[in-house]
């Protein structure tokens, strides 16, 4: 039945040996299609991946009633390759992306929470970020070691940063 409802997010990842996949929920459980024939209830995924062949994980809603109930995605060094597309998650309040070196794009949401961290150190963010519908985006970012990125599009904010970290990039366009 689960296949019938419309994913929430899919990503492919080439990761071997040992996987996680972190999501914070208010409430409620994910299914978690792994890629590998293996079907998840489960919002905090621990599994071993055979191999390093390309999987597309797909994540469903589950018993979660709404997107709005999910605050933190954690797929740090998952090996994510190509684009992952947030644009659904509004509610967001952590992201942490760091040390996938073949992620190259990211697709933000529009959304006003106050979000404590962006975390997308040590990938292959390529081009531009675009964080412009972030307007609650405050605390710590880390963007270091993305020597493709070439800009990045913030917010209009009344937030605070505690830190914002660029080095090791290739700001040749715009940081505004």
């Amino acid at each position: 039945r689960y296949m019938q409802l419309a994913s929430l997010l899919i990503f492919n990842t080439n990761k071997s040996g040992a996987a996680s996949f972190v999501f914070v929920v208010s409430s409620g459980i994910l299914k978690v299609n792994l890629g590998n024939g293996t079907i998840l209830d489960q919002n905090s995924v621990s599994t071993t991946y055979a191999n390093g062949s390309l999987k597309t994980v797909t994540v469903y809603r589950g018993s979660v009633l709404s997107i709005l109930n999910i605050t933190s995605i954690n797929l740090m060094s998952q090996n994510i390759v190509g684009t992952i597309d947030l644009s659904k998650f509004t509610s967001l309040v952590t992201f942490r992306f760091s040390t996938n070196p073949l992620l190259t794009k990211i697709i933000n949401p529009i959304s006003s929470a106050i979000i404590s961290s962006y975390f997308a150190a040590t990938c292959n963010l390529t081009g531009s970020l675009d964080l412009s519908g972030l307007t609650g985006l405050a605390g710590s970012i880390d963007l270091s070691s993305n020597p493709n990125l070439t800009e990045v599009i913030n917010p209009v904010s009344a937030q605070v940063f505690s830190q914002y970290f660029l080095p090791s990039c290739n700001i040749t366009g715009t940081l505004d």
